[in-house]
């Protein structure tokens, strides 16, 4: 599996903003270009659709994903 290139979701919390996800944007599954892991996605919905807290808050890059495109 190979993950996706670095991003933050950032939110304000009682006034200051808060780095609530730094990580891959997703996972995709070798060699079959298919999303296994929408990071991002899954961050912002728990947060402004759902306002409930993010499950997986921090993910490791994996540079090689950077030359999927």
């Amino acid at each position: 599996m190979l993950k996706k290139p670095h991003a933050y979701v950032i939110w304000k919390e009682n006034g200051q903003w808060v780095v609530k996800y730094d990580g891959a944007l997703m996972t995709m599954v070798k060699n079959q270009k298919k999303l296994k892991n929408k990071y991002v996605e899954a961050a912002v919905e728990a947060l402004f659709l759902e306002n409930k807290k993010i499950e997986i808050t921090q993910t490791e890059i994996n540079r090689q994903a950077v030359n999927l495109f």
